[in-house]
């Protein structure tokens, strides 16, 4: 779960980075890279976005995990 998290925001700010290199060292920008940084952007977005869906379902079933847990130390198996 926190490598995909990290890997669509690490995607997302590329193009903070690549417009940080153009300032620090203006003679290697290349275009292709504002571009690529772009798509990456675009892609970190759905990412984040697949993430968020994700890490909500994993919660759910982690919840009713613990639930079905406590039910089973609580009373075994007439109160699951």
């Amino acid at each position: 779960m926190a490598a995909g998290w990290i890997t669509g925001v690490s995607f997302t700010g590329s193009p903070l980075l690549v417009i940080l290199n153009a300032v620090l060292q203006p003679e290697t920008f290349i275009w292709f890279d504002v571009f690529f940084s772009l798509v990456l952007a675009g892609i970190g977005v759905l990412i984040i976005v697949g993430m968020y869906y994700l890490t909500r379902v994993v919660a759910k079933g982690f919840i009713r995990y613990l639930r079905f847990n406590m039910n089973m130390v609580k009373g075994g198996m007439e109160r699951a």
